[in-house]
């Protein structure tokens, strides 16, 4: 009877495996299943894929911070590039971004929600959905809306929203994000092709945005300081010709570019 029983719970157990897909490791890597994911999707095993990214959007910040800007710029990017090809991964990926709105809206940590929706936003090509989900919580909610504001920065600047950007940024501040963000790539990876060039890029952009804002906005004498700031971090051939356009009004692009071809999952 024993047997039979645990012949039976083999059986569901191998059912229950089969019907619910991939299971990670109990050690599980992060970097190694977002890659998997990508591998995954290449060689169609697209409900793998789907799975991975699943996990890795829910769970690689719980074990380890610093997957926070490759979860919210290239895994989701990845994520999107699937979702053209398996309708399923679109319909996940708007439910998630629909999560995250609510999550906004009942007050849960809007500088992580938001954050979350505007990213996906990005990832499928709609910051203006992201323009126009801050307005409304500007409007319900200023407290909130400031404590956003860093994650909707790039669209509003995107969109042309650059009044709405002036009540809010703090320059220098970000600046020195920036700065701390780009010390930090700098001490990885250092063997990667092109990885400092890419570096550099980041951070010429994101200083040059600040610094193109602050003129457009008529604060030409923040915009002169923080350029000087910038400089004093990096003083690359790139920086210098970002830097110099920024000091002329002109915005560099987004350092993730955006996706010109909006998602259409089905219905």
């Amino acid at each position: 009877m024993i047997g039979l029983r645990i012949a039976i719970a083999c059986i569901a157990l191998a059912a229950a495996t089969h019907a619910f897909g991939w299971t990670p490791h109990e050690k599980p890597n992060p970097q190694a299943i977002l890659d998997e994911a990508m591998a995954d999707a290449r060689a169609g095993r697209y409900e793998d894929a789907l799975q991975k990214h699943r996990w890795f959007h829910d769970n690689a910040l719980k074990l380890d911070r610093s997957y926070g800007g490759v979860r919210n710029s290239f895994a989701l990017s990845s994520w999107f590039e699937l979702a053209r090809k398996y309708p399923p991964a679109a319909e996940a990926l708007v439910a998630l971004r629909a999560k995250a709105l609510e999550d906004t809206r009942s007050g849960k940590d809007p500088a992580a929600t938001f954050g979350d929706y505007a990213a996906i936003n990005r990832a499928m090509g709609e910051e203006r959905a992201t323009v126009d989900a801050f307005a409304a919580l500007e409007a319900r909610d200023p407290a909130a809306a400031k404590r956003a504001f860093r994650r909707a920065e790039d669209a509003l600047i995107n969109e042309g929203k650059l009044e709405t950007v002036g009540r809010y940024i703090v320059p220098r501040e970000e600046l020195e994000l920036a700065s701390k963000s780009y010390w930090a790539m700098r001490s990885q990876r250092r063997g990667a092709p092109d990885y400092d060039t890419m570096v550099e890029r980041f951070f010429a952009t994101a200083s040059g945005r600040i610094v193109a804002v602050l003129v457009k906005l008529g604060r030409k004498e923040e915009a002169d300081e923080m350029h000087k700031i910038a400089i004093r971090v990096s003083s690359s051939e790139l920086m210098k010709d970002t830097l110099g356009r920024a000091l002329q009004g002109e915005l560099p692009p987004p350092y993730a570019p955006r996706v010109m071809e909006p998602l259409r999952p089905a219905s």
